[in-house]
């Protein structure tokens, strides 16, 4: 496969094909031993993407926590939690219906901004994801005895009103925060079970939006941080669980699996991998995941084609905050700028190098198929990354 080296296949493979042409495989890759694959820095991805940088207004006081990025619009929430906030002992600011908290939207080519919703109080929203024609969100209604609940706005359907289509009270899940996204007229979230009672205690649930139903997708699941949002590209689901090792006196993870659910052709891969697991990212052509939020320089490849699994080095690039799958191509966000990798002939390139006026966040995949980035926030404006692929 190009110039990648083929010595790293030493794997176990089992093959089960069962009624209605399911196909599923087991890769076995615990005994593998961690060989720094060093890619080589080359300008030619700067051909195959378009980085765009995307400047959105946002008015005095307002904090944008939560946003996200479809075709030419912008949607986002505002919220004047901060500025209500007494931080100095001083007389607190009286919140006034001004202030409560917003979700807008934002036309990219007009500069058009509109309020497609107001809370009826100075609430948090966060995790905003849309398809385009629907926008769902998580918002929480008390700020004591904290409650979750994920209203759904109509983008297409004239004076749309946002409604409650579930909430905590509907799953028996721990979790105070939920990280939501959306996928096929469904809604995919994990929350916990009793820790004490069960080793791996996430659960996957979905919500199905045409049928108004919540189903429990799978258990017996891990998270490195609650805060990991399920990732879910091009038709594939992809969850873990991590191990510790055969007579360990205390929880310490040194294994794990990761399940890569092909929804379209009713199909799964599970890697068995030789390492801790953080976030795994999958798409039709790779897997991707880090060990741990403490370890920066390194990000694992599985590589579908290829049957390869290799370890990235990281260090020539600043070290991994965040990453993304976009095609063929890894985005990576690291602490001095946007990086892009291509695995089939090892090389990088960076995109956007950070400095004063930019600076690293999270990245999330969006349903137009982009990798998108918060990088500024002023108070004027915040600014988004936004990255696809040319052609």
């Amino acid at each position: 496969m190009g110039k990648r080296c083929i010595a790293l296949i030493c794997m176990i493979i089992v093959s089960i094909t069962g009624c209605g042409g399911r196909d599923d495989s087991v890769l076995d890759f615990r005994e593998q031993k961690k060989e720094m694959a060093i890619y080589t820095e080359a300008d030619h991805l700067k051909e195959r993407v378009r980085l765009e940088i995307i400047d959105v207004p946002k008015s005095e006081y307002a904090y944008v926590s939560a946003w996200t990025v479809y075709d030419e619009m912008v949607y986002y929430e505002a919220d004047y939690i901060d500025y209500l906030t007494d931080h100095e002992g001083k007389d607190a600011i009286e919140p006034t219906s001004e202030y409560c908290t917003k979700v807008m939207s934002y036309d990219i080519q007009s500069g058009d901004t509109k309020i497609l919703y107001q809370a009826e109080d100075i609430i948090a929203i966060t995790d905003l994801c849309t398809d385009g024609k629907i926008l769902i969100w998580e918002e929480y209604p008390r700020r004591e005895n904290m409650s979750w609940r994920i209203k759904m706005l109509s983008l297409t359907e004239k004076d749309s009103v946002a409604e409650t289509i579930f909430s905590d009270g509907d799953t028996e899940g721990g979790l105070w925060d939920i990280i939501p996204n959306l996928a096929e007229q469904k809604i995919y979230w994990y929350d916990q079970d009793d820790l004490e009672k069960n080793g791996h205690p996430i659960k996957l649930y979905s919500y199905d939006i045409i049928r108004k139903e919540i189903k429990l997708e799978k258990e017996g699941l891990d998270l490195a941080s609650p805060y990991e949002q399920i990732s879910i590209i091009d038709g594939k689901i992809c969850t873990y669980e991590m191990h510790t090792p055969d007579g360990a006196k205390q929880k310490y993870f040194k294994t794990g699996s990761i399940y890569i659910e092909d929804r379209e052709k009713d199909g799964k891969i599970t890697l068995l991998t030789p390492s801790k697991i953080m976030h795994p990212v999958a798409n039709d052509k790779f897997c991707i995941w880090g060990e741990s939020y403490e370890s920066d320089d390194e990000l694992w490849l599985y590589d579908y084609q290829s049957g390869q699994l290799e370890c990235i080095s990281l260090e020539e690039m600043g070290g991994k905050f965040a990453y993304m799958l976009l095609d063929d191509l890894i985005i990576v966000s690291t602490r001095n700028g946007i990086w892009c990798i291509e695995p089939e002939t090892q090389t990088y390139t960076n995109l956007l190098l950070f400095g004063e006026e930019y600076s690293y966040g999270n990245i999330w995949h969006t349903l137009d198929g982009s990798a998108c980035m918060q990088i500024d926030s002023s108070e004027e404006k915040i600014s988004i990354a936004k990255i696809n692929m040319m052609g």
